[in-house]
């Protein structure tokens, strides 16, 4: 093996141990604190991009592992990086979840609890991920079924089809999302500045007017604060996703059609963006966040009283 390939592997495997870390600090923190994390609906897909984010790091581990053994040829054969794409689909369909998840949030909010039940959600994680595994299948059923060349093509076809019609429900679903945002904005705006001219006009006759008119306000602001929070981190995620695995379809595309393409250092650099979209991913949607942290913060207090309590004994 050629020296830039050692280095690039070596990279290919320290990323995908990072994956794997950041993600499963992300997991154990949401099984410790599912009563207190899990009652949001929105944290239940996340948790579920979370498992999907750390399969792919699982995947790059084992590929990059099997890479450095100098088993090209047999790794090759047996994965490729189907691993990868398998869990982009499950990716897409977890994103999918989450933006219509923010949907019903910003436009029925009211209405939200009855629309998006626990039930409903499982289900809809046990079709996505039934659904990714199909997809998934099918690939190595066209391994099987048709000549090397053949084969490599209708499966790079595939992926990239699968890839931008689920990025073209993501890009549509957001701008969606974005609209209904300034819409619902707009009308707490006027609702506010409504019930304050109220408020304000009775004042001299009502006495604790104040009081009132916080609790009008409150009455009428219907979206919470962490409602369009949670939106804003919807959208970079998916921004980010999209950015990542874009250049890697683009270049699967043009192989698929035919064009010779030879560049290896451009694919295994557009594969390594495909890989850091699950390693940024968890930095936006938890750590950033001050509830997360200071879950992470108990988390650790109680594991070094545990070590102490071991010491003493």
């Amino acid at each position: 093996m050629a020296a830039n390939g050692m280095y690039y592997w070596t990279a290919f495997l320290l990323i995908g141990i990072a994956i794997v870390t950041v993600n499963t600090v992300v997991i154990i923190t949401f099984s410790r604190f599912k009563s207190k994390i899990l009652h949001q609906k929105n944290n239940r897909i996340l948790l579920s991009l979370a498992f999907a984010d750390t399969f792919v790091g699982i995947f790059s581990v084992t590929f990059a592992v099997s890479m450095l053994a100098r088993q090209k040829q047999d790794v090759y054969k047996s994965l490729g990086n189907i691993p990868l794409f398998g869990s982009m689909f499950m990716s897409i369909f977890s994103l999918i979840l989450l933006t219509f998840d923010r949907l019903f949030a910003i436009m029925q909010p009211l209405r939200y609890q009855s629309i998006v039940t626990g039930k409903r959600l499982r289900i809809s994680f046990i079709s996505c991920w039934l659904l990714s595994l199909l997809l998934l299948m099918q690939q190595y059923i066209l391994y099987y079924c048709f000549s090397s060349r053949l084969e490599l093509k209708v499966r790079g076809s595939l992926l990239v089809v699968c890839f931008f019609l689920g990025a073209a429900v993501l890009a549509i679903a957001n701008c969606c999302l974005f609209i209904a945002i300034r819409k619902q904005k707009e009308k707490q705006k006027v609702n506010c500045t409504n019930q304050q001219n109220t408020t304000e006009n009775v004042s001299n006759k009502i006495s604790g007017s104040r009081k009132q008119f916080i609790l009008i306000r409150k009455k009428y602001t219907q979206i919470k604060k962490w409602q369009f929070s949670a939106s804003k981190e919807c959208f970079y995620i998916v921004f980010i996703f999209i950015l990542s695995f874009l250049p890697l379809s683009v270049y699967r595309l043009l192989y698929a059609c035919g064009i010779p393409l030879n560049y290896h250092h451009v694919r295994r650099m557009f594969l390594i963006m495909a890989l850091l979209s699950s390693f940024i991913n968890p930095w936006i949607y938890f750590f950033k966040k001050r509830q997360f942290r200071k879950y992470l913060r108990v988390m650790s207090k109680q594991r070094s009283v545990k070590e102490e309590s071991i010491s003493e004994v």
